[in-house]
């Protein structure tokens, strides 16, 4: 009870904008009979999400409840409390705004099946509705703060192993997920590919449950390396992003600068993965690097831009394609042409 009191306090402070820092937390949650600061931080990462949450369901447009997020996000306090756990279970959370451009990605707001195997307070579950989704959430914090958000299904177990039922696999709408970063003995999945980094592990399981046509946005640690040649780097990258694009559409890799996850209290280098659907036939590799697309993202609003363009469909890349020709020079009966094909995509 004195917890979600606790909750309520901060939520409303949010909501009024009401700035906080760790003393001013600590305070407050004294009131209530809160005295460890880890707690305290996991609270206050509670409220931020039950307030994300409300924005995200409001009547406005995408871009409006965006910029409020992204105004949530400068208003909150650095969630910086540290305990042994946090490093070694890696609890650094998703700032709010990913977690939102991930919803919109993924389209969490359409009713569906979605999963998170490293679900923490909830934060990548905002853009949809609870019970749309089913969660994880190895820490007990955490996975007591999660069965008080009405979720369909609300598991404690280890994401380095299956999670869900045998018979849910097939069935997930979208993954949604930043599992905890680190290095794991080597293991080869799929018979060939090496593995050995904790986030990639625990992605490539959560995939496995996809539907063929379902979505993912995944976000891992560090940028990726190429060699002179603009190849990837031999190594860990290689084999897991090689088999992400041998097996999945995967539309963008985003590098984000190591200063976004700042009021989550640490400085790291990111990678967001997008996925849409998977392969009919598994073929290809991680593609060569593209210098401007490999720059890191160092603000809300290039990211914004940059995962708005990835929400296109196939069909509408295609007929933007064509719509492209008209601009150069091409004869009125080839217009007409276009026009007809253009016309067919969009029906399809």
């Amino acid at each position: 009870m004195q917890n979600i009191e606790f909750v309520k306090h901060i939520s409303l402070d949010l909501v009024q904008k009401v700035k906080h820092n760790k003393r001013s937390l600590e305070k407050i949650a004294l009131q209530y009979g809160i005295d460890d600061s880890n707690l305290v931080k996991e609270l206050t990462e509670l409220a931020l999400v039950y307030t994300a949450r409300n924005i995200c369901s409001s009547a406005e447009t995408e871009k409006e409840k965006y910029d409020k997020i992204v105004d949530l996000y400068e208003l909150q306090p650095t969630l910086n409390q540290r305990t042994s756990q946090t490093f070694m279970l890696g609890q650094f959370s998703t700032p709010c705004p990913l977690a939102y451009l991930g919803g919109l990605y993924c389209e969490l707001y359409n009713s569906g099946l979605y999963y998170e195997p490293c679900a923490g307070n909830g934060m990548l579950t905002i853009a949809g509705k609870p019970e749309w989704f089913i969660v994880n959430e190895l820490d007990r914090v955490r996975f007591n703060n999660l069965t008080e958000q009405k979720f369909k299904r609300v598991f404690n177990l280890d994401a380095t192993k299956d999670v869900l039922p045998k018979d849910l696999y097939g069935k997930i709408d979208a993954v949604i997920t930043n599992p905890p970063f680190g290095t794991i003995q080597t293991e080869l999945w799929d018979g060939k590919w090496k593995i050995n980094k904790l986030e990639f592990q625990i992605a490539l399981l959560a995939l496995e449950t996809l539907k063929d046509t379902g979505k993912a946005f995944i976000i891992v640690g560090g940028h990726t390396p190429y060699d002179d040649k603009g190849y990837l780097s031999i190594g860990a990258n290689s084999f897991f992003l090689n088999y992400l694009y041998s097996t999945f559409n995967v539309q963008d890799v985003i590098n984000l600068d190591k200063d976004m996850y700042i009021k989550q209290g640490t400085s790291f280098p990111v990678r967001i993965i997008l996925i849409n659907g998977r392969k009919a036939k598994p073929e290809g590799i991680a593609p060569q690097k593209k210098s401007d697309n490999d720059i890191p993202v160092k603000d809300f609003e290039t990211l914004y831009t940059r995962i708005m363009k990835s929400r296109i469909s196939k069909a509408e890349q295609d007929a933007l394609e064509l719509e492209k020709l008209l601009l150069d020079g091409i004869s009125d009966n080839d217009i007409k042409i276009v026009d007809t094909e253009i016309e067919k995509i969009k029906i399809a």
